[in-house]
């Protein structure tokens, strides 16, 4: 995989867009270490807002040499200054509406009742 060195940011440059208020945030590319084969791979970083909830930096890494990849989400910026309260209701035999994928703060809860 051929990277172009124009779009190699330092990683100063993501932590310091945290702070910014550009919807726009850009997608920053940075070579990083494979830690299964120790050679180097790409890590791709986005910083974006999820509404009434906070900024998350979402972290993509891939090997082009041994094919490894990773995947995280991290939480950035601070929580929203309202918290706010969804209900789901669902028929009680329909075990398909629990399959979800769910993004939560640390102080958020989950209850099934």
């Amino acid at each position: 995989m051929a990277t172009n060195k124009d779009t190699i940011v330092d990683v100063r440059s993501v932590v310091e867009a945290t702070s910014t208020d550009d919807a726009d945030a850009p997608l920053y590319q940075v070579e990083s270490l494979c830690m299964r084969c120790g050679e180097n791979g790409t890590t791709r970083f986005l910083l974006t807002s999820i509404p009434h909830f906070r900024k998350i930096l979402l972290s993509a890494f891939e090997c082009p040499h041994c094919g490894e990849r990773n995947n995280e989400v991290q939480f950035a910026g601070e929580l929203q200054p309202r918290g706010c309260r969804y209900q789901l209701d669902f028929p009680s035999g329909d075990q398909k509406m629990l399959n979800r994928h769910v993004v939560k703060s640390e102080t958020a809860t989950i209850k099934k009742q």
